[in-house]
């Protein structure tokens, strides 16, 4: 394993990449797989001095990489975008709301508006009721009650944990039938409101301790 440490210009540490270079032999050429097994960078500027020190490596054929975005800014950093290729996808992360005012308190707003819901949640059947979630305009107010009849949106506990993250649209989720419309324009309402400024992400390799064999410094 080899891993390469990131520094802004005052000497301190603001990313890092830790990966394998992986070995196999076709007829008597070697074919030569760099696999970053992990990419952490504070910044948009250390995320492409990282993934330039990778593709900057002599004697590569190919680079993987399992934990990527869904939007992977990688595929328009390198040279030519069609080489960048998708193998699959997997969910690595997921949310479920207990406390359904409090969540949506907490969470931040793109643009006001004012959405009455009722949420279905078979496994607490407490939190089946209606909620009225209002965003004040310009402060970033978020109010959640739960006495408000005549919903704008019908949707299950799940739908709107997934929506809650940003990683799917309520226009999505009503054209898969799993959310539904019952005042017009509530579903372009709530995708204003929930929008998020990036698609969720998570590295499921964070955090978890590595063994150092080699250590490079990364260019600044």
């Amino acid at each position: 394993m080899f891993h390469a440490i990131h520094e802004d210009a005052t000497g301190a540490r603001d990313g890092y990449i830790s990966y394998r270079i992986k070995l196999a032999w076709t007829s008597v050429v070697p074919q030569r797989e760099l696999e970053v097994v992990e990419l952490i960078a504070l910044d948009a500027k250390t995320y492409r001095d990282l993934w330039g020190y990778c593709l900057g490596l002599d004697l590569i054929d190919t680079i993987s990489f399992r934990t990527g975005q869904v939007d992977e800014p990688l595929r328009w950093l390198v040279a030519d975008a069609r080489t960048f290729q998708v193998r699959g996808l997997s969910d690595y992360l997921w949310a479920r709301l207990l406390d359904v005012p409090r969540a949506l308190a907490a969470r931040d707003y793109l643009s006001p508006g004012d959405l009455v819901f009722e949420l279905r949640d078979d496994f607490l059947p407490d939190n089946s009721r209606c909620y009225r979630l209002y965003v004040a305009a310009g402060r970033g107010e978020v109010g959640c009650a739960t006495d408000s009849p005549d919903p704008a949106l019908v949707l299950s506990a799940a739908d709107l944990a997934a929506a809650y993250l940003g990683g799917v649209s309520f226009r999505t989720l009503a054209a898969a039938g799993r959310v539904r419309e019952l005042r017009p324009g509530a579903v372009a309402l709530a995708d204003s409101m929930f929008a998020a400024e990036a698609p969720p992400y998570c590295d499921v390799l964070a955090g978890q301790p590595l063994a150092s064999r080699q250590t490079h410094r990364a260019a600044q």
